[in-house]
């Protein structure tokens, strides 16, 4: 699974809707979750939401050293800012600027239309709706302020979205969840080049009123003149530039 998908893959998660559940413990969990769920809500005047978490990813090659990463997310009401350490996002109303450092490549694309977003966020919704709605809690353990719970979806979820287990450690006494660990199926392991068998995100930091850094305005002057042109500081960096938008009929629009 590439770092794209791991990024999808954990949206698709922090913005579930709900969790279908009588116990008790998934009834934690749900309210665990609607406290990240506000992630995906559109914040207010200066209002700056800060998310980092980390990635690790364990093979069933004992020998396999498949690295970590750290990836940190700030969004305000004009847009967000992603960093990690193999890929930077930068996106406006406007813009959506990638920065890839290995690669020595920047790319620019159009910022989707609300309606797209929203309909991504719907799909992916009830993608998740339907490993919960099928899932049993196959164990609750609490340790100290941390509780463990592990969800087992049906076969019929498993052979679908390739997930074995999925398992959350929360903090009881914050009404957080600390961790989140999912577990493939033997099938899609297989199918892997690097055999990865689990993928777990630990969760560092999360405020809905973040004071630091935010979103620029406006992107595009981070990484481009007025003639679409690359700045000099990432052209001598050795960056190249590739502009990935839909290209208007008025070719003045190229220069934007």
């Amino acid at each position: 699974m590439n770092r794209k998908n791991h990024i999808l893959l954990l949206l698709c998660l922090l913005f579930v809707p709900g969790l279908y559940a009588t116990e008790p413990c998934m009834k934690e969990v749900k309210s665990c979750y609607a406290r990240l769920s506000e992630l995906s809500k559109t914040p207010l005047g200066k209002q700056v939401y800060y998310v980092s978490y980390t990635v690790r990813a364990v093979s069933v090659d004992s020998s396999a050293s498949l690295p970590v990463s750290t990836v940190q997310m700030w969004i305000n009401k004009n847009g967000l800012m992603i960093k990690s350490r193999d890929m930077e996002v930068y996106q406006d109303e406007a813009d959506v600027f990638t920065l890839l450092p290995r690669q020595k490549l920047i790319l620019r694309s159009q910022t989707l239309p609300a309606s797209m977003a929203r309909h991504e966020a719907k799909r992916f919704g009830m993608i998740q709706d339907t490993i919960f709605a099928v899932s049993k809690v196959l164990s609750c353990k609490q340790n100290g302020a941390l509780k463990t719970i592990v969800i087992e979806p049906s076969a019929r979820a498993k052979e679908r979205m390739n997930l074995d287990k999925l398992t959350f450690v929360i903090n009881s006494a914050q009404g957080r969840i600390e961790k989140i660990r999912l577990e493939y199926t033997t099938a899609y392991i297989q199918q892997q080049a690097n055999k990865v068998k689990v993928l777990e995100y630990t969760f560092n930091d999360l405020s809905f009123d973040y004071q630091g850094q935010k979103p620029a305005a406006q992107v595009k002057k981070k990484f481009v003149d007025h003639q679409n042109r690359l700045t000099a500081a990432y052209t001598q960096a050795g960056f190249k530039y590739m502009d990935n938008r839909k290209k208007k009929k008025d070719k003045s629009s190229d220069h934007s």
